[in-house]
């Protein structure tokens, strides 16, 4: 059987996370995630026009119970 807990203390925003007492813990995982996207070339910045498509980006935020 699998149990799904969900800790209501972790941020639901970008924002929340920077005005979390641990944001300095979001910062750090925050850019380990960026840099592992780059080391694996999971995208890269490029420049765009406005006739351009764009795709959407989503994130969230959890805090590991162990």
């Amino acid at each position: 059987m699998l149990v799904a807990i969900h800790n209501d203390d972790s941020p639901e925003t970008f924002e929340e996370a920077m005005n979390n007492i641990n944001d300095d813990k979001w910062i750090e995982v925050i850019q380990d995630e960026y840099n592992l996207l780059l080391i694996n070339k999971t995208w890269t910045f490029t420049k765009y026009l406005k006739e351009d498509m764009q795709l959407g980006a989503n994130g969230y935020f959890a805090s590991k119970l162990n």
